[in-house]
């Protein structure tokens, strides 16, 4: 936990005088409590601390501490709980104090969510350490403690305050790298580790003698083995102390050097007080495993003005430099930085900030102490890019009333040659080398290696294309370079071959190199159709190749393919000139092609004239497929899969095409068959025909899965099946056991989602007096829902149009009703729509009019009204 001690130096001063006029134990110290001088002192001190010698005692009764009972050693040892105390009371005194104040830290306040998380984690007041465990000696092993847990709390909410950005080195303070060490961390003690009293050892020897101890360091800087004298350990290390108790247990177990272990089983809690340009800053109650660097972690590490190159490790009158720059470059340093009791971190303000840009590894803000400058400030940087203009940096520095602007060269600063000192407040500017390649030639062409090469001093173009190989079909008579002038423009250079070893290449030029297929008079030679393998080959003008070999280097003729073959000759000198010739494949007669010749090989399917037949209706699988005389009737059926369900074998319709000079039509053939498909009417056989279509047809009245949905005032309702094709609603009613003497028979509704016809208004009275007629006792249709209410008993009148309305745009109405409300009554029987109005909504409204009352019917019906009775 933090502790804030503004001005606490007056109090400690007096302290040992206020412990002692505290303490009636005379005995102990006779002169100082007998002292009136002193008295007074002291109750001036704490008088003017808003405090008196009874709160002070009570409020340490409170916390378990008598003094009244307590020995002078005893007071001493509680130090620091009483001047906490002293402390706590002196700012309950301060106005504007708040009891959160108490737990503070820092000038912050631990957050009412934190708050809630350390007291899950301890939720009795007291801070001392608790025990989780007992080992086979009964000793216990201390948890971290109350104070351990806000400080962990402390360090994650610095996280949230501290800013992002800042000088190098602020943020490993803040971002996690550094983390503070429990007291039961002890496993992680280095062999630097100081040892002191409330540290425990684990000492474990396992050789021919076994054992396994827990031993503490008492108050006198002792541990006591049992059998043993005690051993002295305070202000021991850890590496020193493993020795020395391997020399001691040795006088009483027998094991080698290599068969004992001594580790920190748990370390002792210190205090630690951080200030300064520190993000928070008072006490922290920590584990002294930690190092300084994780004590400055906790209080969120140094401001952002705060100073990473000069702060102080004070301890006692030495006081110790702490250079976070050198940590970072070897971490190792740290356990050069071991905290003891109530030691002090100063964090000062730093003095020589410089901001390092652009082409570094790492640009930021940078603090620079003693003589280190430009060169000091490029290795903290880790150093320039790959890519970084060494010729210049510049450096933009505040001098009185201007802002100036030097430069360097870099390179020098780099090797030491010119040192360069930097002031607070500069920046430092580095750019990067930008210029594109430029000293370069480049080979396209006929080469073996093409790309871009060095343009070396005095560099010819045979040096040239002896490094990038021509190519054996390469036309090397000649070459030609394109050349980039300064205006963008390119000067195309020819360059014979006898003269590549005088030409000198400039940056960037382009050498090209063509394929002596560029310039050969040559055209294509193309084998299409009924081939194995279609080819294009090129052939020079001139040449003529036997019909034979082109079919052969297509891969020969397929089975299918026509003897007759056409071969398309285009005159390669006269553009659109076309001329065909027929040629037999199996007889070529020494035909022979030609550059731009094209042979077509045509396939005999293309041909024929196909015919099919087909089957639909209820079948399986609707099918077409090509004709031929030994398909019959029962193998069609088959290949489509059978018959469905629905299908009857008593009709399938066959319709045959038939054409002639007058045109085409159909003759429809009705046939039967038996359960194997087998044609058995109006003859034994039936001989399929090409563009036969057969149409197996459904069974009369065919029905599957056909339902309705009957809701409401009837005996049982639910859902029913539609027997047949002429289902009425009588029908389905008296199947459901009639209706519920509720029924409301003039308002049942059918709601039909075929064809979206929706809502359909229907009266109950009509279609069971009338069954069967088309007009009042509808057919049901699949997916239809009967809905018959209850009967209500009740008229609704909308108030818009009437004098209620005019109440409510008066505001004189404060229900709920509205200008768009339907308000409902009794029914009464035997009256007409005015009569309602004028009985239950005062009558019409002076602009009312009165021709467009209309009467909605719960059926969906609407009707106008001349004294229409309701």
């Amino acid at each position: 936990m933090r502790i804030r001690f503004p001005q606490l130096l007056s109090v400690i001063v007096l302290l040992c005088f206020l412990l002692a006029a505290l303490t009636p134990v005379a005995a102990q110290v006779p002169d100082t409590r007998n002292n009136p001088s002193v008295i007074a002192q002291i109750n001036s001190t704490l008088a003017a601390k808003g405090l008196s010698q009874e709160e002070v005692k009570e409020r340490l009764k409170s916390k378990g501490i008598n003094i009244d009972t307590m020995s002078e050693s005893e007071i001493m040892q509680n130090r620091s709980l009483i001047e906490q105390t002293i402390l706590e009371l002196e700012n309950e005194k301060k106005p504007g104090r708040t009891n959160r104040d108490k737990d503070g830290y820092g000038g912050k306040t631990l957050p009412d969510s934190a708050q809630r998380k350390v007291a899950q984690v301890f939720p009795a007041a007291d801070p001392a350490v608790r025990s989780k465990s007992t080992d086979e000696t009964g000793s216990k092993e201390p948890i971290n403690t109350k104070e351990e847990a806000i400080a962990d709390v402390a360090q994650k909410l610095a996280v949230q305050v501290v800013p992002k950005v800042g000088i190098y080195g602020h943020d490993i303070f803040f971002n996690q790298s550094l983390d503070a060490f429990r007291t039961t961390d002890g496993a992680r003690a280095p062999d630097t580790y100081i040892l002191a009293a409330g540290d425990r050892i684990r000492i474990t020897i396992f050789g021919m003698s076994q054992a396994d101890l827990l031993l503490e360091i008492n108050k006198e800087g002792y541990i006591q083995p049992t059998g043993l004298k005690q051993l002295y350990l305070q202000g021991v290390t850890l590496g020193e102390a493993r020795k020395l108790i391997g020399q001691r247990f040795s006088a009483a177990y027998r094991f080698q050097q290599d068969q004992y272990a001594v580790t920190l089983q748990t370390a002792r809690a210190i205090t630690v007080n951080v200030f300064g340009e520190s993000n928070l800053r008072g006490s922290f109650n920590m584990s002294a495993l930690n190092t300084a660097f994780n004590a400055l972690a906790v209080a969120g590490g140094p401001s952002m003005q705060g100073s990473v190159r000069a702060i102080e490790l004070i301890r006692g009158k030495s006081r110790k430099k702490i250079d976070v720059y050198a940590f970072l470059s070897n971490p190792a340093t740290q356990f050069d930085f071991d905290i003891q009791q109530n030691d002090i971190l100063y964090v000062p303000m730093a003095q020589r900030v410089v901001s390092l840009q652009g082409a570094v590894k790492r640009p930021m803000k940078y603090e620079l102490t003693g003589t280190e400058g430009l060169q000091e400030l490029f290795g903290f940087a880790g150093g320039i890019n790959y890519n970084t203009y060494v010729e210049m940096v510049q450096v933009e520095r505040n001098q009185a009333d201007s802002v100036v602007l030097l430069e360097y060269k870099l390179s020098d600063v780099l090797n030491g040659k010119q040192a360069v000192v930097l002031l607070d407040g500069d920046i430092v500017r580095v750019r990067e080398n930008t210029r594109p390649l430029e000293r370069f030639t480049e080979v396209e062409g006929a080469v073996f290696y093409p790309g871009r090469y060095e343009l070396q001093k005095d560099m010819r173009l045979s040096a040239l294309l002896m490094k990038v190989q021509l190519m054996p079909e390469a036309k090397n008579d000649f070459f030609f370079v394109e050349r980039l002038l300064r205006d963008s423009t390119i000067k195309i250079i020819k360059v014979a071959a006898a003269e590549t070893g005088n030409f000198l290449l400039e940056p960037r030029d382009r050498v090209q190199v063509f394929n002596k297929a560029l310039y050969a008079n040559q055209d294509l030679i193309e084998v299409v159709g009924s081939v194995r393998a279609p080819l294009t080959r090129a052939v020079p003008f001139g040449e003529q190749v036997p019909l034979t070999d082109i079919v052969e280097l297509a891969g020969g003729l397929l089975p299918t393919a026509l003897e007759q073959a056409q071969v398309m000759r285009r005159d390669v000198m006269s553009p659109g000139k076309v001329e065909y010739f027929a040629v037999d494949l199996l007889k070529p007669a020494g035909f022979k092609m030609q550059a731009g010749d094209k042979l077509i090989v045509y396939d005999k399917r293309t041909f024929l004239q196909g015919a099919t037949v087909s089957i639909a209706g209820s079948v399986k699988d609707t099918l077409t497929t090509l004709y031929s005389p030994t398909l019959t009737i029962p193998e069609l059926i088959k290949m489509a899969g059978g018959f469905t369900r629905s299908a009857t074998a008593a009709r399938l319709d066959v319709f045959r095409l038939g054409y002639g000079e007058n045109g085409s039509g159909f003759t429809l053939f009705e046939l039967e068959v038996d359960s194997s498909y087998n044609v058995i009417a109006p003859a034994t056989s039936f001989t399929l025909l090409p563009f036969d279509k057969v149409v197996v047809r459904d069974l009369p009245m065919f029905n599957l899965d056909r339902t309705i949905m009957l809701k409401g005032q009837v005996k049982y309702p639910g859902v029913y099946a539609l027997e047949s094709k002429q289902v009425h609603l009588s029908d389905v009613i008296e199947q459901a056991g009639g209706l519920n003497p509720l029924a409301d028979r003039r308002h049942a509704l059918l709601i039909r989602p075929y064809n979206k016809r929706g809502l359909i208004g229907i009266d109950l009275r009509k279609a069971l007096a009338r069954k069967g007629s088309a007009r009042f006792d509808p057919v049901l249709l699949q997916g239809d829902t009967i809905s018959i209410p209850a009967y209500q008993n009740t008229v609704g009148v909308r108030v818009q149009g009437t004098r209620q309305a005019d109440l409510i745009n008066a505001g004189l109405r404060t229900d709920s009703l509205r200008l768009n409300s339907v308000a409902s009554f009794i029914y009464a029987s035997n009256k007409n729509a005015g009569w309602y109005i004028k009985e239950y909504a005062g009558g019409f409204a002076s602009r009312a009019d009165r021709k467009s009352v209309t009467v909605a019917y719960p059926d969906g019906s609407v009707r106008g009204t001349r004294n229409v009775f309701i």
